[in-house]
């Protein structure tokens, strides 16, 4: 875009119409411009050793007001070997690592802490600049980016927001519209302060606290935190055994057994749906025929043998003398 600056016939700067006569001017896109001029509107400018100033509108990013826009006030145009990062020009000399001043011309380079912002009065919040080492040292330590404002995050302030660690004062309470804080939480993919939350999210039913971001369970209709869900008589943890469900409380399997019947066949606690008869109880898959063992209904027409079930087919297969003493008693 730009041609190298020459000797020109007489003519006036495009800018601010100054005559050029024999003097040194810049030709950019078929217009000649001044020094000046140029400087200010096309000359590359170096970010680390420039001032700035700020002006146009503020805007509000947390608890804190911006400059929208800046400008140099004070340059320090970049003569001779430019070397842009991102949409910034540099000074070869200038471009060097903030921690360990490492020169970073010909490296690789990390922009750790994101855009530029500019505060009032003037100052200047300025990336960091890294290499390699420094940034997979601030990487183990910890350290973190805001994916909303590229600014650094300090230790124990980070909100986890889909899947991206931010500043909590970037976003609102879904329910009271309070700014948040890094103790805010996400209930639905929607963020929520910690007020809020507590009273929206499952609340456990053994400590009566709510269930955040712990392991729970739901068991009995209830939420329970996992080292809270115990049985009912004898507080035996139950978030990895079985447990019986009995007049809306759980209990696991030995104190099932001291208050309640067993099944005739496997010995498990009948809680929940089961078949008695002749003074015994089967569960529903258990309940068959003690002759064939053939699986029986509830409607299921039966004969008793010793206090057991046996199904018509095997009834009818008995002798004669057999079923006339059955049926006698």
């Amino acid at each position: 875009m730009f041609s190298v600056f020459r000797q020109v016939g007489i003519s006036r700067c495009a800018q601010c119409f100054e005559l050029l006569a024999e003097n040194l001017h810049y030709e950019v896109n078929k217009r000649y411009y001044c020094e000046y001029d140029f400087k200010q509107l096309y000359a590359p400018t170096c970010v680390r050793c420039g001032m700035f100033e700020t002006f146009g509108k503020k805007i509000k990013l947390g608890a804190n007001f911006y400059w929208k826009r800046k400008r140099f006030i004070h340059c320090k145009y970049i003569t001779g070997r430019v070397i842009k990062v991102s949409i910034d020009s540099w000074h070869p000399e200038c471009l060097l690592c903030d921690l360990c001043q490492t020169p970073l011309d010909s490296k690789g380079i990390w922009r750790y802490a994101g855009r530029l912002y500019f505060f009032e009065p003037i100052s200047l919040q300025l990336v960091w600049v890294l290499c390699s080492n420094c940034k997979k040292q601030m990487k183990e330590a910890g350290e973190k980016m805001c994916a909303r404002c590229k600014l650094r995050i300090e230790p124990g302030k980070s909100f986890r927001y889909q899947h991206e660690d931010i500043h909590g004062y970037h976003l609102n309470c879904t329910k009271c519209q309070e700014e948040l804080d890094e103790n805010a939480r996400v209930l639905e993919n929607k963020p929520y302060c910690s007020k809020c939350y507590d009273q929206l999210c499952p609340t456990c039913a053994a400590c009566k606290r709510p269930i955040d971001n712990e392991r729970s369970v739901i068991a009995v209709r209830r939420h329970w935190h996992l080292e809270h869900f115990r049985c009912a008589k004898c507080e035996r943890p139950l978030h990895s055994s079985k447990y019986i469900e009995k007049k809306d409380k759980a209990y696991c399997e030995d104190c099932c057994i001291k208050f309640t019947d067993a099944c005739y066949k496997c010995g498990s606690c009948l809680v929940k749906q089961h078949v008695t008869l002749f003074k015994k109880g089967w569960c529903t898959g258990c309940y068959s025929c003690s002759a064939c063992d053939r699986t029986l209904t509830p409607k299921s027409k039966v004969f008793e043998l010793d206090m057991r079930p046996i199904c018509k087919k095997c009834y009818d297969r008995f002798p004669k003398n057999l079923k006339e003493r059955l049926m006698s008693r």
